[in-house]
């Protein structure tokens, strides 16, 4: 019988790190847009905190420092009053779409 090799050994680990740091921030950012439905206010900082902390544990120094500037480009925009609780959709994947982009 043969072993089957993990999946995560494909990928370079590299590629994981900063895997991990985007798809903790994108976790914290849905998770934090869902409760914002719901009229939860006052979430976003521990979740992105949150997502900083697993990438930096996990990790390392350098993807955390993506996913802190990952994290705080939301929080930037939110603070602004740019973003209120009745988010469109088309302006949520924008703030997606831009805050990812910053890691490229």
């Amino acid at each position: 019988m043969t072993r089957e090799e993990p999946l995560l050994r494909n990928i370079p680990p590299l590629l994981q790190r900063y895997g991990l740091a985007i798809l903790s921030v994108a976790i914290a950012l849905g998770f934090g847009l869902f409760l914002a439905n719901y009229k939860v206010e006052g979430v976003e900082f521990p979740l992105f905190l949150f997502a900083i902390a697993v990438t930096v544990w996990y990790a390392g120094t350098w993807p955390a420092i993506l996913a802190l500037l990952l994290a705080t480009a939301p929080l930037i925009i939110s603070s602004r009053n740019l973003v209120s609780a009745s988010i469109s959709p088309g302006l949520t994947f924008h703030i997606t779409q831009s805050s990812f982009s910053l890691g490229y």
